[in-house]
């Protein structure tokens, strides 16, 4: 604290009377399931951000966390999941040679989306405000789609239920369904079975989240009390891609690039 001012024996609330809520939840999940981790987040009344490391103290039983913090001197700027390397240097010995026909005569071609993790905004579908999406595969035949979902706001995003399965795997933020008590974390991943509905929420800390969705089947969106108001589908994904790209100047046809 400023000043150097005793603080043993205090409480958090009254050394920062207004600190936010989600500290609370952070640590009080910590004490709750066992499990260390490390966030950074703000604390506005003495103007700097922390990078912290949590743990639960006391063995299974214990009801306490605690935990140690560097000083950020400035809020963090984003930064990507992977460090990515760009070349495509084709390195193997000459005396390696591939197979003349790799693929079966009628199948279509593979698909290799080159930078899924675009620089240039027009590339980013948008959903909603400050919901978007990056196109990686569109499946018309199967009826499953795989994009990336980039979320720059908090609170609820969407209460859903969902027909087939889903693969989620966490490359920046994190969220959680409120249905459950695990949190997806930036480097998780999380299998959905059939027939769940859900209510996804991204905590107030977390500036941008982006996970890689594949979807098979369709979402169907509820209210509040469960009943249906909309839903999502391969066609209904590629046509708000087929649209953005019209719109942004590239034509719907850039969206021909992600169908099989």
């Amino acid at each position: 604290m400023k000043g150097g001012a005793d603080v043993t024996g205090k409480r958090v609330r009254e050394l920062i009377p207004d600190l936010k809520e989600s500290w609370f939840e952070i640590y009080g999940e910590v004490a709750r399931t066992g499990k260390p981790v490390r966030f950074v987040n703000e604390v506005r009344e003495l103007n700097r951000w922390l990078d912290v490391r949590a743990a639960r103290l006391g063995g299974p039983h214990g009801v306490y966390a605690a935990s140690g913090h560097s000083k950020i001197d400035a809020r963090p700027t984003p930064t990507k999941f992977f460090s990515m390397s760009k070349s495509t240097a084709r390195t193997h010995p000459a005396h390696l040679v591939g197979f003349d026909v790799p693929i079966p005569r009628f199948a279509v071609s593979d698909l290799l989306v080159p930078n899924a993790l675009p620089e240039d905004e027009r590339e980013w579908v948008t959903q909603a405000p400050n919901v978007s999406f990056r196109p990686l595969m569109f499946n018309v035949t199967q009826g499953y789609f795989v994009n990336i979902l980039r979320v720059r706001k908090t609170g609820v995003l969407s209460r859903h239920r969902h027909d087939g399965p889903v693969h989620a795997f966490v490359l920046k933020g994190r969220w959680y369904y409120l249905e459950h008590d695990w949190t997806a974390t930036e480097g998780a991943y999380a299998h959905e079975v059939p027939g769940e509905v859900h209510t996804l929420y991204v905590p107030e800390d977390v500036p941008e989240m982006m996970t890689l969705f594949h979807v098979t089947g369709a979402y169907t969106y509820l209210d509040e009390a469960g009943k249906p108001v909309g839903h999502e589908d391969v066609f209904t994904k590629i046509e708000a891609a087929a649209k953005h790209y019209q719109a942004v100047g590239l034509g719907e046809d850039y969206v021909k690039q992600f169908i099989r």
